[in-house]
C-alpha cells in the first residue's frame, strides 16, 4: 500500500465492500474491529494520507480537527452504542485530518516517545486486557485499568526495546551486513 497509491485505493475500497458485506451493528462489532480484512481500512487510509500529502495538506485545520475529534468523543457519553455503529469509522476519518492537521508541526522528544508507543499500544491493549480478565472478570473496574495499561505499556516497551530497535539499528546497517560483523 505504500509504494503506490492505486494499491492504497484498491485496499480502501475493498475494505469498504466487505465492511458493508459485514454489516453495521453491534453483532458485527467483533468480526469488524478484530479481524485482519475489516482492519485493513484505517491502514490503507493512512497510506491514501501518506500518498496524498501535498492536496490534504489544504484541509490542515489543526484547532478545528482537534476540535471536531474532542465532541466526536464527548458524543460517546450522550449516545453509548455510537462507536459500535458509525463512531469508529468517523473516528477514523476525524484521526486522519487530526493527523494531517498536526503533522507539519515541530515535535519534542516526549511527542517521539508517544509516537512510539501509540502502535505497540494499539496491538497490546486487548492482549493486557484479556490478561487480566481472569483475575477481574468482566467489570472494568480503576484497578483493572490501571494493571491493564500498565501491563500493555511494559509489553510496548519491551517491543520497542527487543524487537523495533534492533531492527531498525540492521535495517540502519544495510540488508547483507551485521552489527557483528565490519564492514569490507
Amino acid at each position: 500500500m505504500l509504494f503506490r497509491s492505486w494499491t492504497a485505493w484498491a485496499a480502501c475500497i475493498a475494505a469498504a465492500a466487505l465492511h458493508l458485506s459485514i454489516g453495521n451493528h453491534p453483532d458485527s462489532f467483533a468480526t469488524r474491529y478484530s479481524s485482519f480484512w475489516p482492519c485493513m481500512l484505517p491502514f490503507a487510509l493512512g497510506a491514501l494520507c501518506w500518498h496524498h500529502q501535498p492536496w490534504l495538506a489544504r484541509l490542515q485545520a489543526p484547532r478545528a480537527s482537534l476540535c471536531a475529534w474532542g465532541l466526536h468523543c464527548l458524543y460517546w457519553y450522550h449516545n453509548p452504542a455510537w462507536p459500535w455503529y458509525t463512531g469508529l469509522y468517523l473516528a477514523t476519518g476525524l484521526s486522519a485530518w487530526v493527523t494531517i492537521s498536526l503533522a507539519p508541526r515541530q515535535t519534542s522528544k516526549l511527542d517521539a516517545v508517544f509516537g512510539e508507543f501509540s502502535y505497540p499500544l494499539y496491538l497490546f491493549h486487548t492482549l493486557a486486557g484479556g490478561v487480566l480478565l481472569t483475575a477481574f472478570g468482566f467489570e472494568r473496574t480503576l484497578p483493572f485499568f490501571l494493571l491493564s495499561f500498565a501491563l500493555a505499556l511494559a509489553l510496548c516497551w519491551a517491543a520497542l526495546v527487543c524487537i523495533d530497535r534492533p531492527l531498525l539499528r540492521r535495517k540502519r546497517i544495510g540488508p547483507l551486513q551485521s552489527a557483528h560483523r565490519p564492514q569490507t
